[in-house]
């Protein structure tokens, strides 16, 4: 799943880490496995990030314009990352679920720097994360499996039948 943030001011922030806060389900259905950060998400060339399949998220584009290619998502670590004025990152984070019910994501903490001083913002949401049982595996969306060959299939995803 993915979550964003803008640096809406003027000067250089050093992001430090992104706490869940999360509410029902967190540790008995599924718990965080890692954050990263997906860079570069300007332009026409970004990788479409909701649930994804593949690490780092793959995606095909311009087959209607009959130039498919394949974009994988640039990622770097969130830890230390310095986000420049007006840039925007999504963090990637990855789920990994220990039992096949629902939890449910309350918030999220952005930890960050600036000029030394350390600061927290919270950022209400509700996103439901559904566990389904590790026998019945998600098929990949066609545009993702046509470039999985350049990333990682994450555990609980198969490619598509034909």
């Amino acid at each position: 799943m993915s979550a964003g943030v803008i640096n809406e001011s003027n000067q250089y922030v050093t992001l430090r880490r992104l706490d869940l806060n999360e509410g029902p389900g967190h540790g008995t259905v599924a718990r965080v496995a890692d954050v990263t950060l997906a860079v570069d998400r300007t332009g026409p060339d970004i990788v479409t990030l909701s649930t994804y399949g593949t690490y780092p998220p793959v995606e095909r584009v311009g087959r209607k314009s009959g130039k498919p290619r394949c974009l994988v998502q640039k990622v770097k670590p969130l830890e230390g990352y310095r986000l420049a004025p007006g840039e925007e990152v999504k963090f990637l984070i990855r789920v990994r679920a220990d039992a096949p019910r629902r939890m449910k994501v309350e918030s999220e903490t952005i930890v960050y720097e600036r000029d030394g001083e350390t600061f927290e913002q919270k950022v209400p949401y509700g996103i439901i994360v559904l566990a389904v049982d590790t026998d019945r595996k998600l098929s990949l969306y066609p545009e993702e499996a046509a470039c999985a060959h350049l990333a990682e299939v994450l555990p609980g995803w198969k490619f598509p039948r034909r």
